[in-house]
């Protein structure tokens, strides 16, 4: 059915440019949920169960415009339009998720949404005008009415639990598990590809961030959104890499099991989980086993993954007290970018400040994310000092042999590397003033 809606525009076609930002409705723990979505690279299997929402479904029945698009018309935050409509859906993400109408929220709030027009700062005057009672409008006056067409949808007939999943999926064996299907969709819209999908999205055991004493268990389609909130906090540099990770459409989109599995050695997460002491908990048919994530890449997008085995569960060990940790990623473009090179380093510190273990993990450096063990043998044993990361920094190149590609030079990551382990340094032993006015 053609129903002439053409607001939602479509740019890039890779989740970049923000013109095709929709709104999604979802029940969260019976909770109506908003968070905004790049609809030209998901499929439509990831939509059971929730409501979409476009530009064309802000304004009240009467045709009264709804407060985010008054806003925009009266800051003239509109020029040629094409990009307006994806404005106007991520501002509306913002006031329904309580985001403050200061400068920098609003800003996050449309980090992903690009304009060749108006130079953002009257698209940023209509964000910040926006006011909690601004939200009071025909979905939250229904809010009863959608809580129950969604938990009816959520009723029909399709895979609810993991061993339904399974028994879908021995069915079907060539189906393609998807749950936020950020990287996927880029198949389906640059190479034309064609899958029949099984979404897991909604399969409770694939879901939510448990924090115990020691670890955090995540499920393997927990959102880098719920990482941010959840995890991040308590991981010196977490914060700012998950802005640099993706806009806010991807994070609330995109998975953790995901950017696992997929196996890009370009990957964001893996550096981070690989010097926390990560394992995960695979699964196939009900039966389940457990691998720690430095033996789970074989190659190039090559995992030890069995046919019709998913990842439920990624465990992570917590920092402790005595244990120093950070992240930094180094990308030709500051937001929404894929790393050149990412790295994590952990350490546990004893008397002195002598290193007594250390995790140390890149990616980029390689053909999958790859713990530097020469770094770590290098640091363990040693003074935290500037002497010793220096001698660890060397050893890095008997660790790696970079990638060359058109994001970086091998000697460019070589050199990246060997730079953000010294920064690590500094901010862990609070030496790093005007570090961050240097790489701004």
């Amino acid at each position: 059915m053609d129903r002439g809606l053409v607001g939602t525009k479509e740019g890039c076609a890779t989740g970049d440019c923000g013109a095709c930002t929709t709104a999604v409705y979802s029940l969260e723990g019976g909770r109506l949920a908003c968070s905004s979505l790049n609809a030209c690279i998901t499929p439509l299997a990831s939509l059971a169960g929730k409501l979409l929402v476009t530009a064309e479904g802000l304004a009240e029945p009467d045709g009264t415009l709804h407060p985010v698009q008054q806003a925009m018309v009266e800051e003239h935050g509109s020029q040629c339009g094409f990009c307006t409509p994806g404005f106007v859906m991520s501002l509306y993400s913002h006031l329904k998720n309580g985001a403050a109408a200061e400068r920098e929220a609003v800003i996050t709030s449309i980090s992903g949404n690009l304009c060749r027009c108006t130079g953002y700062v009257p698209i940023i005057r209509a964000g910040m005008r926006l006011r909690p009672a601004d939200a009071e409008d025909w979905y939250a006056n229904n809010a009863a009415a959608i809580k129950k067409r969604l938990a009816a949808l959520q009723r029909e007939n399709r895979p609810r639990r993991l061993a339904e999943l399974e028994a879908a999926w021995r069915k079907k064996p060539k189906a393609r598990p998807v749950a936020g299907s950020t990287d996927l969709g880029l198949e389906l819209t640059q190479q034309l590809a064609e899958h029949e999908l099984l979404p897991l999205a909604e399969i409770p055991e694939l879901r939510g961030i448990k924090k115990a004493k020691t670890r955090w268990s995540i499920g393997a389609a927990a959102t880098w959104a719920e990482v941010e909130e959840l995890i991040a906090p308590e991981l010196p540099g977490m914060s700012e890499l998950l802005h640099r990770f993706g806009s806010p459409p991807i994070r609330a989109q995109a998975t953790v099991g995901g950017n696992i599995a997929n196996a890009s050695p370009v990957a964001d997460g893996p550096p981070v989980f690989l010097a926390l002491g990560c394992t995960l908990v695979l699964q196939r048919d009900g039966k389940k086993r457990e691998v720690a994530l430095e033996d789970f890449y074989q190659g190039y997008k090559k995992t030890v993954l069995r046919p019709r085995e998913l990842i439920r569960e990624v465990r992570l060990r917590r920092p402790a007290k005595g244990e120093v940790f950070d992240v930094g990623k180094i990308s030709k473009r500051f937001e929404d970018d894929i790393s050149a090179v990412c790295g994590a380093w952990q350490l546990r510190l004893g008397a002195r400040n002598r290193i007594l273990a250390a995790r140390v993990a890149y990616g980029g450096m390689a053909a999958v994310p790859l713990r530097a063990k020469r770094c770590e043998a290098a640091l363990t044993g040693q003074p935290f000092t500037l002497a010793t990361v220096a001698a660890a920094a060397a050893a890095l190149s008997k660790d790696y042999k970079p990638l060359d590609d058109m994001r970086a030079s091998a000697a460019y990551r070589m050199t990246v590397a060997r730079n953000l382990l010294r920064r690590f340094y500094l901010r862990a032993s609070g030496q790093d003033a005007g570090l961050e006015q240097l790489s701004a």
